[in-house]
């Protein structure tokens, strides 16, 4: 399992957490949080233990995560143009992609570290 194929993306990232997600449309298109995911589990750093697709608790705030905020947002293809989220006019319920929130889940489960994220960010180079 030492990468993440799209089947695996879609089934673990992109189905239980994007709210973005449709079956069968922009297939090709992976958000950078899933990106980072992806390199995470290259570097053995997660594991598939640690997909467990548990859901949300509905007062989740991801805006108070500057680390998640820096590393996976800021190089997001999605960011500029595409992101409710990170708008400056973020409008009410706005979450995360999926990608993100996965992360923020690993991470407050203490199943993932800053230096875990900064390290597969530097990699993507």
């Amino acid at each position: 399992f030492g990468r993440m194929n799209k089947n695996t993306f879609k089934d673990y990232i992109c189905k239980p957490y994007c709210v973005f997600f449709k079956d069968g449309e922009k297939e090709e298109m992976a958000c950078h949080g899933a990106a980072i995911a992806q390199r995470l589990v290259k570097n053995q750093k997660i594991f598939p233990q640690h997909f467990d697709k548990k859901p949300l608790e509905k007062d989740t705030c991801f805006n108070d995560d500057e680390d998640l905020l820096r590393l996976v947002c800021t190089n997001c293809p999605f960011e500029a143009q595409d992101c409710d989220f990170r708008s400056s006019s973020q409008p009410k319920g706005s979450v995360p992609c999926g990608g993100f929130i996965f992360l923020f889940l690993l991470k407050s489960k203490n199943l993932l570290t800053v230096k875990d994220l900064e390290e597969a960010c530097i990699e993507e180079g």
